[in-house]
């Protein structure tokens, strides 16, 4: 599960991955239960510091399998990789 913690405005004009799941950093604390336990989650931001910070919230929360997407959106896009 791909999950992206940055605001709908970063997601929308910015590009996202495709397939990933909006939920902004403010609000992913009362969004949990949206997220299953038994999958790994992946979260990405715009460089990485408030996916590790999301990342860091779930791990807390009993959430095991979980990744930060190092470089954010700004390292996706200088690899070259897709982007809706």
């Amino acid at each position: 599960i791909l999950i992206d913690v940055r605001t709908p405005g970063e997601y929308e004009y910015d590009g996202h991955i495709e397939g990933a799941r909006l939920m902004p950093l403010s609000v992913l604390p009362v969004r949990l239960q949206e997220i299953p336990k038994d999958r790994t989650v992946i979260c990405v931001c715009r460089s990485g510091a408030r996916s590790y910070t999301a990342c860091e919230l779930l791990q807390k929360q009993g959430y095991e399998n979980v990744i930060n997407l190092s470089g954010g959106m700004m390292g996706w896009k200088r690899a070259g990789l897709p982007f809706n």
